[in-house]
């Protein structure tokens, strides 16, 4: 919420800045002339734009309006830059807003990324959203990613290494396809199965790649591996 105007009855309405304000009332004050609060509570719509974080080279979108907020990021503006930092979280209008997505194509294409980093409330990232970007070297997803959409990495030929966090439940078709240089492999995830991993995962990442597995998962996911894509001179490690 926000203190948008203080009044007294007679008086015109005086707009404050988001904030916490103390009001002393004298008893001599009080007597006969009441004092109004009124709060307005800024609220932006789902899908809005947040203006405030024009400022840092990026757009954020709102996924969930109000206190307790969430937004997308939408996509980065200005000259690309080698590496980013997406925040944990960003604020507009007195609102603290969990960054807990990366939106489709937000990075597609960029030859110029070569590092990045995802702030903490990051549970999904959406298709395509660093496709192409043949430069990118370094990515560390965060511990609660849940959701790799479709061709996520799809073409990112300078992507050496991965590791897919425990929570990862769900990955899209084609996510890390044409990845050759892509040669070691961690999964830490015990949730996945067949179906909620998409066809050609792993199609033509580097043909001698070592892959991590769970121990308890290992027979079942290289089998399921080989199946989406893993050539067969991969190397399995438990």
């Amino acid at each position: 919420s926000k203190l948008s105007s203080l009044r007294w009855m007679g008086s015109k309405a005086v707009e404050l800045k988001p904030g916490t304000y103390y009001i002393r009332i004298k008893a001599s004050e009080g007597a006969g002339s009441p004092y109004h609060l009124q709060f307005t509570e800024v609220r932006r719509r789902k899908g809005e734009i947040l203006p405030v974080t024009r400022s840092a080279n990026a757009l954020y979108v709102v996924t969930k309006p109000g206190i307790n907020g969430t937004v997308t990021y939408y996509k980065p503006i200005g000259s690309p830059k080698a590496s980013v930092v997406i925040p944990a979280a960003v604020w507009d209008d007195g609102i603290r807003y969990k960054v807990t997505s990366i939106s489709a194509n937000a990075f597609k294409g960029n030859k110029r990324l070569k590092e990045i980093t995802l702030g903490k409330n990051v549970v999904s990232i959406g298709s395509r959203a660093f496709s192409g970007c043949t430069n990118l070297k370094g990515i560390k997803l965060p511990s609660g990613v849940s959701t790799i959409r479709s061709q996520v990495f799809y073409q990112c030929t300078g992507l050496k290494s991965i590791t897919l966090p425990a929570d990862v439940s769900s990955i899209g078709r084609q996510a890390f396809y044409g990845c050759k240089n892509l040669k070691a492999v961690t999964i830490k995830t015990r949730k996945l199965t067949a179906s909620k991993v998409g066809e050609d995962v792993f199609k033509g990442i580097h043909p001698k790649a070592v892959i991590k597995i769970p121990k308890n998962k290992f027979n079942a996911y290289k089998k399921m591996l080989k199946k989406k894509g893993v050539g067969s001179q991969a190397v399995y490690k438990k």
